[in-house]
């Protein structure tokens, strides 16, 4: 079957029905997990280095790119076992519509959920506290709130991608065979390019360590060069998708 609307639209009325108090029981314990963090950030961490934004925008990326990658890999819990696989495959949906439908929840629903609640927490934070920060600490906050985000956002659609992929590929824990095989490919890659790394007398381990630095290092500067590789594993997944809904 080809992409269709109509059945696409009956796909997340169908999502809805299923998830929608799933969905608003997380966001009330994500509501309330960031007025636990401005709290305490707001008691902890120095005004100087943002206070309670500091914390909020912690937990932000925590939510992101920890949360998010667990939901990606297990897809609202569709594809969490065999059986919920072989029932979700047998719907009367053509396959690009159930994987864009997955991809449409795990990215930019997700994305734009948990960053509105971070910007709305935060934007609440500087109307209560803003006169005692410093000129010093607003700019911080500033930065943390309207830059940062997007940054690691970019971080968060190559991982993304890379959990999808593996959603569709593994039947049983996702997550943790995902996360597995990216860390072993991720090990080996650096480690390979240590043996083409100029001797400088080190043993295995530490050049290894320093071609591994290099590696973050690398990728921390060109976000968008890595970010572009995620439709690649977006595809690999409907692929794979197809073949095992054949």
């Amino acid at each position: 079957m080809n992409f269709n609307l109509v059945r696409f639209g009956h796909l997340l009325r169908r999502d809805r029905m299923i998830y929608s108090k799933k969905v608003g029981l997380a966001l009330l314990v994500v509501f309330f997990m960031t007025f636990i963090a401005a709290v305490m950030g707001h008691n902890l961490i120095s005004l100087k280095a943002g206070g309670g934004v500091q914390a909020l925008f912690m937990l932000y990326l925590l939510i992101l790119l920890v949360g998010g990658g667990f939901l990606t890999s297990t897809n609202l819990g569709d594809l969490k076992s065999i059986g919920h696989r072989i029932n979700y495959i047998g719907m009367p949906v053509s396959s690009i519509e159930k994987v864009l439908a997955k991809l449409l929840y795990t990215l930019p629903l997700y994305v734009i959920s948990i960053s509105s609640i971070f910007w709305l927490a935060a934007t609440c934070y500087l109307s209560i506290y803003g006169e005692v920060l410093s000129s010093e600490a607003l700019d911080i906050a500033d930065k943390l709130i309207n830059k940062m985000p997007i940054y690691f956002i970019r971080f968060y659609i190559l991982g993304h991608g890379i959990a999808f992929f593996f959603s569709f590929l593994f039947n049983t824990y996702a997550s943790v065979k995902g996360a597995l095989v990216s860390i072993g490919f991720f090990t080996i890659f650096c480690l390979l390019r240590s043996f083409f790394m100029p001797d400088l007398g080190f043993g295995i381990i530490e050049n290894l360590g320093q071609s591994t630095w290099e590696v973050i290092i690398y990728i921390s500067l060109h976000p968008n060069l890595f970010m572009c590789f995620a439709p690649i594993f977006w595809i690999m997944a409907y692929l794979v998708f197809i073949k095992k809904s054949v």
